[in-house]
């Protein structure tokens, strides 16, 4: 079906790990999962043309009952992604001390200055080295976009708090206007 809906599978299962993980549901009050709909043979046909695809989002009621609360579009779906793995990294940013040092996995310094979807930070220089190389996490290998990590590592705890509220908003905006 092509490259970019299988990329789109691989970023749906980091995603999924997150949103089911205790982290996720401490910060969000939810866990949630996204399914892709089955795709017969005239929708994987417009997928090549159009990128049409639908995937359904669950939401955790009780230990073992999911209720379906969307479904969403290709577009909406990178959106959900994007989000998420945003919210991934203010969370990992605001469990790091207190002063924000937080050490770079490479060099090992106090020095890092960008936290990647997957939560590890680095120092800029290495994980622009890194990247010249390949498009994954130096540690877990997940698949990972530069332009997608948190960079802003300065921010007080106040600030990181709003943030992490504001995309805890768009995340429900996202599912809230998705329901179809």
């Amino acid at each position: 079906m092509g490259s970019s809906y299988q990329k789109i599978l691989e970023q749906l299962a980091q995603l999924n790990l997150y949103t089911l993980s205790k982290e996720f549901l401490q910060i969000s009050g939810t866990n949630i999962r996204v399914i892709p709909k089955d795709l017969p043979t005239l929708k994987k046909f417009l997928w090549k043309l159009h990128g049409i695809a639908k995937f359904k989002v669950y939401k955790l009621i009780t230990d073992s009952v999911w209720v379906k609360i969307a479904t969403l579009y290709i577009n909406e779906i990178q959106d959900l992604i994007r989000v998420v793995m945003q919210l991934k990294s203010l969370d990992m940013l605001q469990k790091s001390t207190p002063c924000r040092e937080v050490e770079c996995s490479i060099c090992l310094e106090i020095n890092a200055d960008v936290i990647l979807q997957c939560g590890h930070a680095f120092c800029d220089k290495d994980i622009s080295d890194w990247q010249s190389r390949g498009h994954t996490c130096p540690l877990c290998r997940e698949q990972i976009e530069l332009r997608e990590a948190y960079t802003d590592m300065q921010e007080s705890p106040e600030e990181i708090e709003k943030e992490i509220r504001e995309n805890l908003k768009e995340l429900v905006n996202l599912l809230h206007y998705s329901k179809r």
